[in-house]
């Protein structure tokens, strides 16, 4: 959260707590929050204790989520191949498990998409960090000693990142070529003024070489391996994912109260877990449990209009 979204929490109703320091490397001061409305809780015990709602980034560990209460909504990046442990975890506590990677690809959804809002600060991180690491210009320079060529960059994949990634490469002033096995992200390439490759490569995902958190030289290519690209770059990424998650909060919520609206495909599409049922078909197989899918509510009856009270009914002569 950054102070700008929880004061919007707190009009709405919300009891907003921010764990002290919370939003330092972002430039967000504990009296910034405070100003906004937040109460700073002295830890992260103090900050849950009775919560509702917990909005984390990424997925707690399983040890993180016994310490959760009992069933609490929790939302954050909740990949179930990847934090399944959490998720049994959560789902013995019967809480309710909301996840940003399941989000529906419609756009009424845009607004909510932390991962394209995330990806869009990796890219722009990628582009920056293949700057500082090459031992040459990006742009073309004409010198009294000579004309410096723009460097070459490729990139790999034209997804929300990739193109954040051409786009900062081209403004550096090198010479961009991408590729993606999509041929329909051809268009999306050159229109940011990339030439798009015809390339053939194996399956198999990122260079065998990269190590997680590590720059490692190989010859003269250096492998840097961004672990997580929008922690440096905090404030905005912060601001980011703040706005993703308070208009993904609001389909959960009615004024600071949760209230799931369980006929929206959003919300029936993000729920992993609710109070502890897997409603999620493929977190269900990860997970070897039940998969229970959420039915949508059952209309309440009609009432028909009351009859008037024979005693009061009044007759004229």
């Amino acid at each position: 959260m950054v102070p700008e979204i929880v004061k919007r929490l707190v009009d709405q109703g919300w009891d907003v707590v921010v764990q002290s320091g919370a939003g330092s490397e972002a430039t967000f001061s504990d009296q910034a929050y405070a100003d906004a409305g937040a109460r700073i809780a002295p830890d992260a015990a103090a900050t849950i204790a009775g919560a509702d709602v917990i909005v984390k980034v990424n997925a707690p560990s399983a040890d993180e989520a016994s310490s959760y209460p009992d069933g609490v909504l929790v939302m954050s990046f909740l990949q179930a191949s990847q934090s399944g442990d959490a998720l049994k975890v959560l789902a013995a506590k019967g809480a309710t498990a909301v996840s940003f990677d399941l989000l529906p690809r419609i756009s009424r959804a845009q607004s909510m998409d932390a991962l394209s809002s995330q990806a869009t600060v990796s890219g722009y991180r990628s582009g920056l960090a293949a700057a500082e690491h090459l031992a040459k210009f990006f742009p073309m320079f004409m010198t009294a000693a000579g004309t410096v060529p723009p460097a070459k960059v490729l990139v790999m994949g034209v997804g929300v990142a990739g193109l954040q990634a051409i786009a900062t490469a081209r403004r550096l002033g090198a010479n961009v070529r991408a590729y993606d096995v999509r041929s329909a992200a051809k268009e999306e390439a050159e229109s940011l003024g990339a030439t798009f490759v015809d390339l053939g490569v194996k399956g198999g995902g990122n260079c065998e070489l990269t190590v997680a958190g590590e720059t490692v030289l190989h010859g003269n290519a250096a492998i840097v391996g961004l672990s997580n690209p929008p922690s440096g770059m905090p404030t905005h990424a912060s601001f980011l994912y703040a706005r993703n998650v308070i208009n993904l909060l609001e389909l959960f919520s009615e004024e600071g109260a949760l209230k799931p609206d369980w006929e929206d495909e959003i919300v029936l599409g993000t729920t992993v877990l609710k109070e502890g049922k897997v409603t999620n078909a493929q977190a269900a197989e990860i997970l070897d449990l039940p998969f229970e899918p959420i039915a949508a509510p059952e209309p309440e009856p009609e009432q028909d209009e009351a009859e008037p009270d024979s005693a009061e009914e009044t007759t004229e002569d």
